[in-house]
């Protein structure tokens, strides 16, 4: 049971120092639609006049639907 526990130890350290060194494999160009509040951060590079954009309710603020309504038309 002993070597369990520090097989375990050691395993879990390696897992921490890989997981704090690792680096995003691809990037992607995003941009900010809405207001502070109401916005969010897209990912804009595959996104065109025929792309569908799910939304969940706006509550009080319908800034971020009506910038990507502007911008794509969607």
């Amino acid at each position: 049971m002993k070597r369990l526990g520090s097989g375990l130890r050691r395993l879990v350290r390696v897992a921490l120092q890989k997981e704090l060194s690792l680096k995003p494999d691809i990037t992607c160009s995003k941009e900010r639609f809405g207001s502070d509040y109401g916005g969010w951060d897209v990912a804009v590079t595959p996104l065109d006049g025929n792309s569908i954009i799910y939304s969940f309710g706006v509550g009080e603020d319908v800034s971020f639907d009506l910038g990507l309504i502007e911008r794509y038309g969607v």
